[in-house]
């Protein structure tokens, strides 16, 4: 619409139609269009209105109309031409980019600009605009192609892009650091096909280097801030187990699974820290499929290993609250130890306790199911914690009469009390069931 100061003009529906013509592109109507409103408007409101015609162009990549404005007399304002660039590269119209910067004799678009724009094709997919830049753009002395746009595709998961990118740094002293840099960046958004690239490449999966964050790629998962890793340490703890579909920060489950395994599949430490506070068998446990946690065992990782702070897997396990058991039962199979007693308290025991779940999950695959698992293991080991007491509550909701004989062997307290989702209520008499 028209800007402030144009309010005396009636434009109605000239403006409507010169706007559609801008947008599809077409020619003879925009003429009529702005003959008709030049006749009556004044010099500052026909500028206001190509300014607004030219930005709907370069929106629609309506180049022969961008064309037609430009060779008009009209000399627009540079913040004019900025705005249309910024959004032809963000839509990724190269026809579009291409226009402007062939018109721009006066140099408008610096090094911020042009280099701004070609982030953004990076960051959104365009391919076809990223090799406009890096073909017609690159012998400029400002323009420069950034590590946060190589970043950028690798975490959005655009292999040509991230291969047209490396191409252009493998002369760069920086080459080696940027290729492991973005392997990281791929692996932890589940990028299976440019993690392929880049270790053909020759990036370094085992490489420590700080995680990158870059626009559209932040906030994966800030409540485990790390800021080190190496590749597989970073795919397995951003990795979420009922991501159906794939979104901007990461990739669907399925693939993000099929990203860990190829890391595994080509060399990848299991049994290194890498700058991170837990192995990378307990951040599989937490949080990963079985099939992930078999695949760290079988390339040979220490089932048994503790961080000082989170423990072993098998705590990770017990404390994952749905598919624990069935994780908790493979590393038991495996050879994991439960951990010795401290203060009357088991650790795997605690970590399963502290857990809360439906009903039906809990006894099920859940904290109820590892509890029924470990107990047996435990012989020494007392039902004395208020967790016990809601588990037996829920066994006698769903009428589990075993684990209500197991927990009373153990000497639960069956007066306990408590809340299971809100909702109050005492132990049931036993004859009930």
């Amino acid at each position: 619409m028209l800007r402030k100061g144009a309010t005396q003009l009636d434009t109605g529906n000239e403006l409507k139609i010169l706007m559609a013509g801008c947008s599809g592109g077409h020619v003879p109507i925009v003429i009529r269009a702005l003959d008709l409103m030049g006749q009556h408007g004044s010099p500052v409101q026909m500028l206001s209105i190509y300014s607004d015609a030219f930005f709907e162009a370069a929106r629609h990549n309506s180049t022969d109309v961008m064309k037609l404005l430009l060779n008009c007399g009209t000399r627009f304002e540079r913040q004019c031409l900025s705005k249309a660039f910024d959004v032809a590269c963000e839509s990724g119209h190269s026809k579009a980019v291409r226009c402007l910067i062939e018109h721009d004799t006066d140099n408008l678009f610096g090094v911020q600009q042009c280099n701004k724009g070609f982030e953004k094709a990076a960051m959104h997919g365009h391919c076809e605009l990223v090799c406009y830049f890096m073909e017609h753009c690159s012998g400029r002395s400002y323009f420069t192609i950034s590590e946060e746009a190589i970043m950028t595709a690798a975490g959005n998961g655009y292999a040509d892009i991230v291969r047209f990118l490396i191409e252009e740094v493998k002369r760069s002293e920086l080459r080696h650091s940027t290729l492991n840099r973005a392997l990281n960046t791929a692996s932890r958004h589940g990028r299976r096909e440019v993690v392929e690239l880049l270790i053909r490449e020759g990036g370094n999966l085992n490489a420590v280097v700080e995680e990158v964050s870059a626009p559209g790629l932040d906030g994966l998962y800030p409540h485990l801030p790390v800021p080190h890793s190496n590749a597989l340490q970073g795919a397995l703890r951003s990795f979420h187990p009922r991501l159906i579909r794939a979104d901007r920060r990461r990739a669907d489950a399925i693939t993000h699974e099929a990203t860990i395994h190829l890391l595994l599949n080509n060399g990848a430490d299991v049994n290194e820290l890498a700058g991170c506070p837990t192995y990378p068998l307990y951040a599989a446990a937490a949080q990963c499929s079985d099939r992930v946690v078999q695949s760290i065992i079988d390339k040979g990782a220490v089932l048994n290993e503790s961080s000082s702070e989170y423990g072993t897997a098998l705590q990770a396990a017990a404390g994952r609250g749905l598919g624990a058991a069935t994780i908790t039962k493979l590393l038991l199979q495996a050879g994991a130890i439960i951990p010795e007693s401290d203060a009357g308290k088991n650790p795997v025991l605690n970590a399963a306790l502290g857990f809360g779940l439906r009903i039906e999950d809990a006894l099920v695959d859940g904290s109820g199911a590892v509890v029924k698992l470990l107990l047996p293991r435990l012989p020494m080991e007392k039902a004395e914690s208020e967790g016990y007491g809601i588990l037996l509550q829920k066994a006698v909701v769903v009428g589990d009469r075993d684990f209500v004989e197991l927990l009373l062997q153990r000497e639960v307290d069956v007066d306990a009390v408590g809340h299971n989702y809100g909702v109050r209520f005492r132990l049931l008499p036993l004859w009930a069931m």
